[in-house]
């Protein structure tokens, strides 16, 4: 299948749009990142490399955050800032506090179609996805799952992290329950839940039908548009938005 693996961000994608879903993974992007994508890539390797800082000993917050920056535009480099020196992470310092505990940074996870954990790279897999933060403990067989947010809350992210908390219930197999927190760090806001073992396996059964449903749609070339066509910046290219405002399409989806 074309459009495997699949991944929280490629599902959310489908569900603002699959004409935008179907574009994404079959025509070559050129269009450059915006200023929000930069500062959000940005604010991502800063928590990044402060967390690996930690682990080691060590939290130059300062030059981590030159490096960081890098390549931003002032304009960019402000909002950084706000961003990081604005906003409280004391919350996180439990994750660095106790030698029982597994942390994971960025960790790639994959899993096939029956749950079972695989390589991220593996043409077995068929889910995967790359969680900001987590931490398991052991003793608790409970783990903190972190989803750093920079843009105005929205109610995808909320299943986006329902889908990261599959993967670690299926790479953990002694975990019973996963606290997830959706950190807003543009409002320095928490979100919270609690998750269970079984409420995940159910809803990853919703998952598969979910991606059942794309493709068999996207076999039957069932592309229709979302409701974001105005600052899509792909829309020049869409078939499905030409055929919207009556234009002629010329192109191949």
């Amino acid at each position: 299948m074309i459009f495997r693996p699949y991944s929280p961000s490629s599902l959310v994608q489908y569900q603002h749009c699959p004409a935008f879903f179907k574009f994404k993974r079959t025509i070559p992007q050129t269009s450059p990142p915006t200023p929000a994508e930069n500062v959000g890539k940005a604010f991502h390797r800063f928590q990044s490399q402060m967390a690996w800082e930690r682990l080691s000993g060590r939290s130059d917050m300062n030059k981590i955050f030159i490096d960081a920056s890098a390549g931003l535009t002032a304009d960019e480099q402000k909002r950084l800032k706000s961003l990081v020196y604005h906003h409280n992470f004391q919350y996180l310092l439990p994750a660095f506090d106790s030698s029982n505990r597994d942390i994971g940074i960025e960790r790639k996870l994959a899993i096939d179609e029956e749950m079972n954990t695989c390589d991220f790279e593996s043409k077995t897999a068929y889910f995967r996805g790359i969680p900001d933060f987590f931490w398991v403990i052991n003793s608790e067989k409970k783990a903190v799952l972190v989803d750093f947010k920079t843009g105005a809350e929205n109610p995808m992210y909320f299943f986006q992290i329902q889908c990261y908390s599959i993967l670690l219930f299926a790479f953990y197999p002694a975990l019973q329950e996963i606290e997830t927190i959706l950190d807003f760090a543009g409002a320095s806001y928490l979100a919270q839940d609690l998750v269970t073992r079984v409420k995940q396996i159910e809803f990853f059964e919703k998952i598969r039908g979910m991606i059942g449903e794309i493709e068999h749609r996207m076999s039957l070339d069932d592309t229709k548009t979302g409701k974001h066509c105005d600052w899509c910046e792909l829309k020049k290219n869409c078939r499905e938005w030409k055929k919207k405002h009556g234009f002629k399409f010329m192109g191949s989806i």
